[in-house]
């Protein structure tokens, strides 16, 4: 479970952002000012994150957080921290998912390049690779 570090002072950029909050007519949220860029940077250092977390993901909860915070009322350091957690908690419980990332690269394409492994993914250099993903992708 998220917890702010002991060593920052969360309740100044809860104030900072919710100075910079406005909400419209129809009730959406947007936030004024150069500030809030700089917030939602700082914000992640300001966590004690779970350490499966990947940095990316750090910052959409982050940003994910201060919108429902700010969707709920006032924005706090416990508003901000409830929903950190809990989107926190949503990332870890959810399953690996597979997936091919497919790219260009120019090689020869008489080079012939092994598969490589590199923490349980593989690496595939295959100048046949695009016919056979295209028949796959026809097939779905």
């Amino acid at each position: 479970m998220a917890s702010w570090k002991t060593n920052y002072d969360p309740a100044l950029i809860a104030d900072l952002i919710e100075s910079s909050k406005k909400t419209t007519k129809d009730g959406s949220i947007s936030f004024e000012g150069f500030g809030f860029s700089e917030y939602m940077v700082v914000l992640p250092s300001m966590v004690d994150w779970n350490s499966i977390i990947p940095n990316i993901e750090k910052n959409r909860i982050i940003r994910h957080a201060t919108f429902k915070s700010a969707e709920n009322g006032e924005i706090t350091t416990e508003s901000l921290i409830s929903h950190i957690s809990r989107f926190e908690r949503e990332y870890v419980k959810r399953s690996p998912r597979k997936f091919k990332l497919i790219t260009g690269i120019s090689i020869s394409k008489t080079c012939d390049l092994p598969h490589t492994r590199i923490d349980g993914s593989t690496i595939v250099l295959n100048p046949k690779i695009n016919n056979k993903i295209r028949n796959e992708q026809k097939n779905n």
